[in-house]
């Protein structure tokens, strides 16, 4: 069986990548993190809810929503706007 990580394991990584500047990075180690967060929750009997608000997921969305810029002025609106005009001319 894998070996999982701690939740104070994740908890430091977590911090960690605070100071990254590496979006692929952050993604990659966030979808580890979050596999292992599952494990740690499926052993404990909780659902997705404590995944999702958990600290460990909050702090690798913020950092990549920081990364991506996702925060300034409609650059959510754009991107998405942009995304199904592209949809719908390649569709």
């Amino acid at each position: 069986m894998k070996s999982v990580r701690t939740e104070q394991q994740l908890l430091a990584e977590a911090l960690a990548v605070q100071d990254a500047s590496n979006l692929s990075g952050v993604v990659h180690s966030y979808s580890r993190a979050l596999s292992d967060l599952w494990a740690i929750a499926n052993e404990s009997n909780e659902g997705t809810e404590w995944v999702n608000q958990h600290p460990v997921a909050v702090l690798f969305a913020e950092k990549v929503r920081h990364l991506t810029r996702a925060d300034e002025d409609m650059r959510l609106h754009d991107a998405f706007q942009l995304a199904m005009d592209m949809e719908v001319r390649h569709g």
